[in-house]
């Protein structure tokens, strides 16, 4: 698999930046970008310790590794918050927020209720000013909504 890799869609530094290229093109071309520690997430992030791998060849099968690595890196974040999860429950008690157990639907006509509520009408959240950052394999989309 390496040698259809090795030497393929070669990005430098200047062409990632002058691209609009996030992720791990970025991070491939030796760019030290990773929304987790650039504090979009309300920093909850700096509570763990976890590397962001890069890389100085931008190829294909250096990105290739880029992305191993940060699978590896994902489950040590993962090892980290259980860790640190209290003891008992954690789900909460909000039924507004939080689905019903499959017992309790089973036994009660108002959890019942409240689950076909929650999963047919969803949640409402009211704030005055919405900063969103959407994290997907190919592009990341950051909104802004002033309500």
């Amino acid at each position: 698999m390496a040698s259809t890799l090795v030497d393929v869609g070669y990005i430098d530094y200047s062409s990632a930046l002058n691209w609009g290229f996030s992720g791990v093109m970025l991070r491939g071309a030796g760019i030290n970008w990773d929304l987790r520690k650039l504090g979009m997430f309300n920093n909850a992030y700096n509570s763990y310790t976890f590397q962001v791998p890069l890389g100085s060849k931008s190829d294909c099968y250096e990105r290739f590794l880029i992305r191993v690595e940060e699978m590896r890196e994902s489950l040590n974040i993962i090892k980290q918050c259980i860790d640190t999860l209290p003891e008992g429950p954690f789900l909460g008690d909000n039924l507004k927020m939080i689905a019903p157990s499959r017992y309790q639907m089973k036994n009660s006509m108002e959890s019942l209720i409240n689950h076909f509520k929650l999963y047919s009408e969803g949640s409402l959240f009211y704030v005055d000013v919405l900063i969103l950052v959407l994290k997907h394999l190919k592009v990341n989309l950051y909104l802004y909504g002033d309500f």
